[in-house]
């Protein structure tokens, strides 16, 4: 009885997600990364390219993220002003 009321208390969170959430959670990624993964996969990937899509959807998005936070602002720093 235990290991079926854990059970359900861990299936709880999972039910409450939208389509696109258990997707993500599917394939192993965050939102921001499914979607990325999703611009760039195509239908006929087999298993290991599509390993590879992820990994590199997963390290743009990275890129992405740590080149905007050094875009912070950008304006008000003293270097862009000169």
């Amino acid at each position: 009885m235990t290991i079926e009321a854990t059970f359900r208390r861990l299936m709880e969170p999972i039910e409450e997600f939208d389509a696109e959430q258990r997707r993500a959670v599917e394939k192993g990624l965050s939102e921001d990364d499914l979607a990325m993964f999703d611009l760039l996969k195509k239908e006929d990937l087999g298993k290991a390219a599509r390993e590879r899509v992820k990994q590199a959807s997963r390290d743009l998005l990275a890129l992405i993220r740590s080149r905007l936070k050094e875009l912070d602002r950008f304006w008000e720093k003293e270097q862009t002003r000169a």
